[in-house]
């Protein structure tokens, strides 16, 4: 199944969601707003009319492995992850000395608090 196909199964998953969500009454109208703009970003990436590089905590895995950090956990890595959201030059995106930067700042932080 290709990335297009996928997304669009997600979002047609998404749009029963919401439709669930629009039946409950006990909804936070926040909640269902942001699942409404989900949606229309997916069917966005469906369409071909947004793209979008996505990176993970597996990939901060790989660093860690690759670079030799030794074990990562999955809170280390999901900071690791949002620092380099906050934090990345959008001039340069993010690739994975992005993210070996990011879990280096993380990994030394985490030292010098032990």
């Amino acid at each position: 199944m290709h990335n297009k196909e996928v997304l669009a199964h997600i979002s047609n998953g998404m749009s029963i969601y919401i439709s669930l969500l629009k039946d409950n009454v006990m909804t936070d109208p926040y909640d269902l707003a942001l699942a409404e703009l989900g949606l229309v970003e997916m069917q966005a990436l469906a369409n071909g009319s947004q793209i979008a590089d996505i990176w993970g905590v597996d990939d901060v895995y790989e660093v860690a492995e690759n670079r030799g950090y030794g074990e990562v956990s999955e809170a280390q890595a999901k900071e690791t992850l949002q620092l380099v959201v906050d934090a990345h030059d959008a001039n340069y995106g993010i690739n994975w000395d992005t993210l070996d930067e990011a879990l280096q700042l993380i990994l030394t932080k985490e030292v010098k608090n032990d």
